[in-house]
């Protein structure tokens, strides 16, 4: 009986204004809506629940009367009958979108803000709304793969997004921004993402702005913060952001802290003019004051001679040595940090350049630079090599690369302006401060070797003159001059008359043996003087021949050698080997050298003069090394070196070095060092033997 009333009531209510309204009316069904709270009534009007839902026609609210505790019959009517959705948060933030929230004005968004700042519950579902208003008007998300997309505006500037600050003039409004994780820029962060990456690209600074990027670096380096302030040096070390100034023709240039020097009047002075020296740019005012050459030194920038890592090139030798007096000579791993000064070899080679002033300027300057260097870092004069073998450890420190260049080069101006090395000048002379570390480190002349010359009647020059010749032996001084040995000849009265008495005129009572030429298979005999100078190796290449050498004195020895004249190319292998035998049997001994000394590299087969070399730091070689293999020892039977290896032993010098490798192959293998062994030859003589290789004077007729 009531159904045609209750379908005509549907009928009237879906499309006649019969509904009561919120703020007042009637409005139809068709363009109601319910809200469940209080809040979404007030924040959302008409037009824009229109544009939320898409309604050309416009929506309204119904009124706030018509609730479930008020209203419970009416409420239930009109969700099941007339088919309401009541509109809940949830459902509204779901329309939300960019274009929407920019459409609206601020007041509406802070309001929005304080809404949702109620809404706890809400949180995860709106973060990935683009609900933040940046100061241009675009709406964002707080954050976008773990980054976040704005800050709140804060005390300094930035080149960061920032909320604006009319959306968040209420305390609940700035609530609600934190809780999505909006802070106020790091300082640290804003240089990091949009200062440096500026000149990481190469872009072209006016000076305004890298003034102002200088001041926002130093604003950010004062953070209280030590992860970000680490952070932050971590990436300034390597970013070309300081204006610096070419030494070699002041040009102006961009580069890392860690390459340039700042620019004290000294280091300005020592590097006027020398290539590859870099200083930041004191006329740029952003770049003065203690605070900026502060954050300079952490970045790596230095106003002391500034101390780079190098290979270092001490001598395997040397090493042996180092760990034979630290007492383990053994090693199984070892480790060498050895130093050079940044520029300091330019400095040197261009030295030579200048004129007499000029050095002595330089020079003084450079003593001055080193002693500001011991005065904040003694170690930086130091090397270190460490090494382990078994669980011992052993460190010794060694004088830097810098150290023995320095001492090695002629950098010191002596009393007539001329450059000399440390040693051949009296640091008294040169009217300089003194230092008693640096005075260790760098040797100069001492002044009781000029005393001594004085009183043994000589010019202390004449001294200074012949160690600039290397002549530092009297059988040195006689052969550079020419001279006869008159040490070793008799007198003039008692000369011997034949090769063999000159022979035993010049080795005196040195037992030798005298082998036939039959003997010795066509090789001629030349007694050959050597003395032991003290040169590395020079012991250990002192090995005779079936035990014909001898001391005359304390440090002088005689070896007998023999040349062989006609040479038999099918002569047979001196151990008595065939070829494939022989080549195997100095593989093994290469082996052998390279497992003690691996710095020695290999040349390519049948190489002439030499069969191992050490490469110097430009790759080319700076030593050479002829390997000889034998099956037994030198006690048992001599080894020669081809005239293609002589010849390379007297170019090289002591930078050539004859290994001879006894018992090679098996355990008891052993390695005899000679270096220099042509250079050590003072005398050669020719006995009756080289009749055969003479050519005789034919009788006339």
């Amino acid at each position: 009986m009531f159904a045609p009333f209750y379908a005509a009531t549907k009928r009237a209510l879906g499309s006649q204004c019969l509904l009561p309204r919120f703020q007042g009316g009637y409005l139809s069904a068709d363009t109601a809506k319910l809200a469940r709270t209080q809040e979404i009534r007030e924040l959302f009007d008409s037009d824009q629940l229109a544009r939320l839902f898409n309604v050309s026609g416009g929506l309204a609210w119904l009124s706030d009367d018509i609730s479930e505790n008020r209203t419970p019959l009416l409420r239930h009517y009109l969700m099941n009958d007339l088919k309401f959705v009541e509109v809940t948060p949830e459902m509204i933030l779901q329309k939300f979108d960019a274009v929407f929230l920019e459409e609206q004005s601020d007041q509406w968004v802070c309001n929005l803000y304080e809404f949702l700042n109620g809404q706890p519950a809400l949180r995860r579902q709106i973060a990935n709304l683009p609900l933040v208003r940046l100061a241009n008007g675009r709406h964002v998300q707080a954050h976008k793969n773990g980054r976040p997309q704005a800050f709140l505006a804060g005390e300094i500037e930035t080149n960061f997004p920032t909320v604006r600050e009319a959306v968040c003039n209420s305390g609940n409004a700035r609530a609600f921004l934190r809780s999505l994780g909006l802070t106020k820029p790091d300082p640290v962060d804003d240089v990091i993402q949009n200062i440096l990456c500026k000149y990481e690209n190469g872009n072209d600074i006016e000076d305004d702005e890298y003034d102002n990027d200088i001041y926002r670096i130093l604003n950010a380096y004062r953070t209280d913060s030590r992860d970000q302030r680490d952070k932050l040096l971590s990436v300034l070390r390597r970013t070309p952001f300081i204006k610096a100034i070419d030494a070699r023709d002041d040009s102006v240039c961009f580069d890392c802290p860690e390459n340039l020097y700042i620019a004290t009047d000294r280091l300005k002075k020592l590097f006027d003019g020398i290539p590859g020296i870099k200083l930041v740019d004191d006329d740029c005012i952003a770049l003065r004051g203690e605070e900026m050459r502060t954050l300079l030194e952490a970045c790596g920038a230095t106003r002391h001679l500034k101390r780079q890592n190098v290979e270092c090139q001490l001598s395997f030798d040397k090493l042996e040595n180092m760990r034979r007096e630290a007492g383990l000579e053994r090693y199984t791993q070892f480790h060498l940090v050895d130093f050079t000064l940044r520029g300091i070899d330019l400095l040197l080679n261009k030295l030579t350049d200048m004129n007499i002033e000029s050095q002595r300027v330089r020079s003084y300057l450079l003593w001055e630079a080193l002693i500001d260097l011991v005065s904040w870092n003694q170690n930086a004069f130091q090397g270190l090599y460490s090494w382990s073998f078994s669980r011992e450890q052993k460190k010794v420190p060694f004088d830097a690369e810098f150290v023995r260049h320095l001492n090695g080069m002629k950098w010191i101006p002596d009393k007539n302006g001329k450059l000399q090395r440390p040693n051949l000048v009296l640091f008294e002379s040169l009217d300089w401060p003194s230092h008693p570390f640096l005075l260790s480190k760098i040797c100069f002349k001492p002044p009781v070797i000029d005393q001594l010359a004085q009183e043994a009647g000589f010019e202390p020059a004449m001294l200074d003159m012949l160690k600039n010749l290397g002549i530092t032996s009297e059988s040195e001084l006689i052969v550079r001059l020419g001279l006869p040995d008159t040490k070793n000849l008799q007198s003039e009265s008692d000369e011997p008359t034949t090769p063999a008495e000159a022979v035993d005129a010049i080795l005196g009572d040195v037992p030798r043996a005298k082998p036939s030429i039959d003997d010795l298979g066509g090789a001629l005999p030349v007694f050959l003087d050597s003395t032991d100078d003290g040169h590395e190796g020079a012991s250990k290449g002192s090995g005779s021949s079936r035990g014909n050498g001898a001391s005359r004195t304390g440090h002088e020895r005689s070896f007998n050698s023999y040349v062989t004249v006609h040479h038999d190319d099918n002569e047979t292998d001196p151990d008595g080997l065939e070829q494939a035998a022989r080549m195997d049997l100095e593989e093994k001994a290469v082996d052998f050298i390279l497992s003690r000394y691996p710095n020695w590299e290999r040349t390519s087969t049948h190489n002439p003069g030499f069969d191992l070399f050490e490469s110097g730091p430009d790759g080319n070689p700076v030593r050479w090394c002829e390997v000889k293999a034998m099956t037994g020892s030198l006690d048992d039977r001599p080894v020669g070196l081809s005239r293609t290896q002589f010849e390379c032993a007297c170019k090289h010098g002591a930078n050539y070095w004859l290994y001879v490798v006894e018992y090679a192959g098996n355990d008891n293998a052993q390695i005899i060092r000679i270096q220099n062994p042509a250079g050590k030859a003072r005398t050669f003589t020719f006995d009756r033997g080289w009749r055969t290789a003479a050519e005789r004077e034919h009788k006339a007729d």
